[in-house]
């Protein structure tokens, strides 16, 4: 029940988004949108680093903070991620 409530709410701002594209809540749900597709890239990206760097025995960790670290910062935010879990 509760997946298909999420489910509809963002269907519902995404029709919003697409609608009022000229206003300035339009500009506001997009910039969200693409917040939040940059978070869901990041944890992959660091779920593959850290299969890829486990392999060899370090471990990255995948964390709130590395999360948002690489969401902002994007490539030099990866960088910056796999340096520190180095000096631990």
């Amino acid at each position: 029940m509760q997946a298909y409530l999420i489910g509809a709410i963002c269907l519902l701002l995404f029709f919003v988004l697409l609608i009022g594209r000229k206003n300035k809540k339009g500009v506001w749900l997009e910039r969200l949108s693409i917040f939040w597709f940059r978070f869901a890239l990041s944890i992959c990206i660091l779920y593959i680093i850290h299969l890829a760097f486990s392999y060899y025995g370090t471990e990255i960790t995948i964390n709130l903070f590395s999360i948002l670290t690489v969401t902002i910062l994007g490539f030099s935010g990866i960088g910056v991620v796999i340096f520190l879990s180095f000096l631990k």
